[in-house]
């Protein structure tokens, strides 16, 4: 928006709002219903189909595009409906990456480049 207001039109940006992708990152997860696991393939072949129109965001499942609608709601209807489609306990059995070590990595400051100017 405030490239939009200084009229510079050459950068364009598309934020990318995926629900749960089929990684180590969402090991055993139980997604909500009426969604589904999206699996990466899928994901990419529609940000690629999508970008070219210029849209600010990708939303995906389709379903998450309702999500704007829930704030209209009464609280007690949008908690309601979040129980019922199993948003609430859609990571319970989230598992994700098995805890591995990392090695130790030393601390490697970089001194400033020293640039004398003419």
């Amino acid at each position: 928006m405030e490239l939009a207001a200084l009229r510079q039109t050459h950068v364009r940006v598309t934020a990318v709002c995926p629900g749960y992708i089929d990684t180590g990152l969402f090991s055993g997860v139980r997604p909500p219903r009426l969604t589904r696991v999206l699996t990466p393939e899928a994901v990419a072949a529609k940000v690629v189909a999508e970008i070219p129109a210029g849209p600010r965001r990708i939303l995906l499942p389709a379903l998450t595009r309702l999500g704007p609608l829930n704030v209209a709601l009464p609280r007690w209807l949008s908690d309601r409906l979040s129980r019922s489609l199993g948003v609430v306990v859609s990571m319970r059995s989230w598992r994700g990456h098995p805890q591995t070590q990392t090695p130790e990595r030393e601390l490697v400051r970089a001194e400033p480049e020293v640039v004398d100017e003419p």
